[in-house]
């Protein structure tokens, strides 16, 4: 492909990881809330810290992709 087409469809690649990792992130936080008081019944850990990496996980994803954007010219 040519350079310009590259650079528009990567830019867009990364616009579409931020939507998408803060829409699952949006989400994932009533599910943290729902889950705070639960626990599991093997483990005896609580559910809050099975959701936690969601979270977490889509907030690395938007921080990742925010700095691919900010390097493009």
């Amino acid at each position: 492909m040519p350079s310009a087409w590259r650079e528009i469809l990567e830019a867009g690649s990364d616009w579409i990881i931020v939507a998408v990792s803060l829409l699952i992130g949006g989400y994932s936080i009533p599910l943290m809330i729902a889950n705070s008081e639960e626990s599991t019944i093997l483990l005896g850990i609580g559910h809050l810290w099975m959701t936690v990496p969601i979270a977490a996980g889509c907030a690395l994803f938007v921080i990742h992709a925010c700095h691919s954007l900010l390097r493009r010219s």
